[in-house]
């Protein structure tokens, strides 16, 4: 997500995301399938945080509550932003 985020999903190859996460391009293949496999999971991730947004409109808790439930998923995932930004 990292790497999408920085440079854009067209700009980055498998092999960039294989020597970031510090394994063989081959052993990415296997797990995601292709280039395209990896995308679908990075944005099945983000979409979580979607997901989390919508509860959290539903939710009926305060407005401080929301925030922090919000603050801690983003602390979680500081580069979620970025990515949804450049994906946007």
């Amino acid at each position: 997500m990292g790497l999408f985020a920085a440079r854009g999903v067209s700009a980055v190859s498998i092999r960039d995301v294989a020597e970031a996460a510090g394994v063989s391009p081959s052993l990415v293949i296997h797990h995601y399938g292709s280039k395209d496999g990896l995308r679908v999971a990075v944005e099945a991730r983000a979409a979580l945080f979607a997901d989390l947004l919508k509860s959290l409109r539903r939710s009926p808790g305060s407005a401080a509550q929301l925030s922090a439930a919000f603050v801690e998923r983003m602390n979680a995932e500081p580069v979620l932003l970025a990515y949804l930004r450049r994906a946007g």
